[in-house]
């Protein structure tokens, strides 16, 4: 008897297990892809420049490379924050927060020093930086110091 009740019991759990491994994600055998540890972008910045205009600049490459289990960096690469900015920088926005999950990766952070031209710049911290990244696409917003910044894009 004892032997018929673990057969049962086996049974059932392997039903359960076939059932959980059928969803939504996984039908016609279209699992999704998980992001790349690192990967790069290429799309549009724009910033309002709090004088009731935006300053948009299109073909901006950006990438992102992870550190650990919890933080990444984010490097826009050639970028203006304003047509009276006289040059074009690479600027790394460093450990930034991320939850993964199996399609894309959640990011946040607050409070990040970003750096640029071999140092610091505090006067430009990074607040309320949040997005998403895919295995396609990128989509972020932050206040780069007082400047509010939206940047989408797709993979490069």
């Amino acid at each position: 008897m004892k032997l018929v009740n673990y057969i049962i019991s086996a049974l059932c759990a392997l039903a359960v297990l076939t059932a959980c491994e059928n969803d939504d994600n996984t039908q016609n055998g279209n699992k999704p892809t998980p992001p790349a540890k690192e990967q790069s972008f290429i799309g549009t910045i724009k910033v309002d420049q709090n004088d009731g205009s935006i300053f948009e600049k299109e073909g901006v490459e950006v990438e992102y490379k992870l550190n650990n289990e919890i933080s990444m960096d984010i490097v826009m690469h050639k970028v203006k924050f304003a047509e009276a900015m006289p040059i074009e920088l690479d600027m790394t926005i460093p450990g930034v927060s991320y939850l993964m999950t199996d399609k894309y990766y959640g990011v946040s952070g607050d409070n990040i020093i970003p750096l640029a031209m071999g140092g610091e710049f505090p006067q430009f911290t990074i607040t309320d930086l949040e997005g998403v990244i895919s295995d396609k696409t990128m989509e972020l917003t932050f206040m780069c110091g007082e400047y509010y910044v939206e940047y989408t894009a797709t993979v490069k």
